[in-house]
C-alpha cells in the first residue's frame, strides 16, 4: 500500500453556503437553499486529493473541543482520514453568501463572514 500524503493545516472551519435571490444589507433576506460543510483550506486539500485517489490523504489538524465531534463526523461521512488534535474553545465558522442578482460573469456576487475564535494561549 502506498503511503498517505499527509496534509497538515490550521485553519479548519464550518462552512455554511447560503444562496439569496438578491441580498441586501440593512434588510431582512431570505434564503432559498443552504448547504453546510467542514471546510478550510487542509480540508479542502484532502478532500480534492481523495478525489483523485480515495485514502491517498491523511489529514492533521486543530479542532476545538466543543465542536470536534461534528467535524469529525463531516470528515468521516466524506471519507477523509484524519487525526484530531483537540483544543479549547470552537472551530470557526465561515459563512459564504451567494447572491444571485448580482450577476459577476456567470457567478452570484459573493460575500464572505469569518467568524474567527479566540487566539489560544501560548502556554
Amino acid at each position: 500500500m502506498d503511503k498517505p500524503i499527509l496534509v497538515l493545516g490550521l485553519s479548519p472551519g464550518f462552512q455554511r453556503t447560503i444562496s439569496l435571490s438578491s441580498f441586501e444589507t440593512g434588510r431582512i433576506n431570505r434564503a432559498h437553499t443552504y448547504r453546510e460543510d467542514v471546510s478550510g483550506k487542509p480540508v479542502n486539500v484532502a478532500r480534492v486529493i481523495n478525489q483523485l485517489k480515495q485514502g491517498a490523504a491523511q489529514l492533521i489538524l486543530p479542532l476545538g473541543a466543543e465542536n470536534q465531534e461534528a467535524f469529525t463526523a463531516e470528515l468521516d461521512k466524506d471519507q477523509i482520514a484524519h487525526i484530531a488534535i483537540s483544543v479549547p474553545g470552537y472551530s470557526r465558522w465561515c459563512y459564504t453568501i451567494l447572491d444571485e442578482r448580482g450577476l459577476e460573469g456567470a457567478f452570484p456576487r459573493m460575500t464572505e463572514l469569518i467568524v474567527e475564535e479566540p487566539e489560544l494561549p501560548a502556554e
